[in-house]
């Protein structure tokens, strides 16, 4: 049995401030792992970590963005247990924001990936599988019509949001 702490993910716009990204924000005694630490200390394999794009809610101040996890037992089988909020109904953006993305838990095989229930329990996890963990973004705050062609640009180049997503949520793409 291999046990860790919560994940974390995007927390909340603010008024006058985008939501930030990968971060643990409602229980403030925990960390967000890094990798290394899960390696040394439980026979695991993280093959993938970072953050979620077109996770966080589009607005004036957008949300922050979900991570994901992709992580694998090595040499055994593991059992997962899991608890997952905002996976049904999806973070809300507040004063015409958008929601964020929801949370998953997905378990994929070289042929098939399944998700799982929102609070898992019990589920084996062999070492041909991968467990990918993805906590949920956060809802933006204002109407994205208000959101500034600078952040925008900030949001695209730094490879946050797609431009499909820019296009969908703004109306345009960002500068050339």
């Amino acid at each position: 049995l291999c046990e860790w702490g919560p994940l974390g993910g995007g927390t909340a716009r603010r008024a006058t401030k985008i939501g930030t990204d990968g971060v643990q924000g409602t229980i403030t005694t925990t960390s967000n792992f890094p990798v290394e630490s899960i390696e040394m200390e439980y026979p695991l394999l993280v093959e993938g970590y970072g953050i979620i794009e077109n996770s966080g809610g589009a607005g004036k101040h957008r949300g922050g963005m979900g991570l994901r996890r992709v992580i694998r037992p090595v040499g055994h089988e593991c059992l997962f247990n899991g608890a997952l909020e905002r996976a049904t109904n999806r973070p809300w953006g507040i004063f015409g924001g958008g929601p964020g993305a929801a949370g998953r838990f997905l378990l994929q095989s070289a042929t098939a990936s399944d998700q799982l229930a929102t609070k898992p329990s019990g589920i084996a996890v062999s070492p041909d599988q991968r467990l990918v963990i993805e906590s949920p973004g956060a809802g933006g705050y204002g109407k994205p019509a208000e959101r500034s062609v600078d952040a925008i640009e900030g949001d695209t180049v730094g490879g946050k949001f797609s431009e499909a997503f820019i296009r969908e949520h703004y109306g345009r793409g960002h500068k050339p």
